[in-house]
């Protein structure tokens, strides 16, 4: 039995895993400590000593998703877990707004502070200035679909469309 939930763990790491590497280039997942991962502490850190932390992690989220205790996870559960990051992920990027927009420090955003930070953002300033190919201070309606037609036609400030590999 321990050797069963032992390999589902391991089998589950996977799946459960997938996101991870993603999420490690920058999303909200903080990559363990260096000491961490060095379990016999000789300032080297082995494929062994990898594999180990992460198959621990692995065991750890799946215990952690299996709500009913039974050694397997049901689609129920998979989504729950994955509804629980979600709305982790959603209030620690709500929070890191409000404390770079809160401009009077109450711990809330009123529209005026987001309004005033939307205005003052360089980065427009200087595509604005792009944009304005004729330098006559406004943008002409070519002008507009120029600038749109750079930013993958949806405004979003990674360029191309969701789904592009750009």
């Amino acid at each position: 039995m321990k050797t069963l939930l032992l390999m589902s763990a391991i089998a589950s790491s996977f799946a459960l895993t997938m996101a991870e590497p993603a999420q490690a280039r920058g999303g909200d997942r903080e990559r363990p400590a260096f000491s961490e991962l060095d379990a016999n502490s000789d300032g080297e850190v082995s494929q062994e000593e990898l594999v180990t932390f992460r198959t621990a992690k692995a065991a750890e989220r799946f215990e952690a998703a299996d709500i009913n205790g039974d050694g397997a996870l049901s689609a129920e559960e998979i989504a729950a877990r994955g509804e629980r990051e979600a709305s982790e992920r959603s209030t620690r990027r709500a929070n890191k707004m409000i404390e770079r927009l809160d401009a009077n420090e109450d711990g809330l955003l009123q529209q005026a502070e987001i309004t005033v930070r939307m205005n003052s953002n360089d980065r427009m300033t200087e595509r604005f200035t792009e944009a304005d190919t004729d330098g006559s201070g406004g943008l002409s309606e070519a002008e507009m679909e120029e600038m749109k037609g750079d930013r993958g036609g949806r405004g979003g400030k990674r360029g191309g469309k969701r789904g592009d590999s750009n």
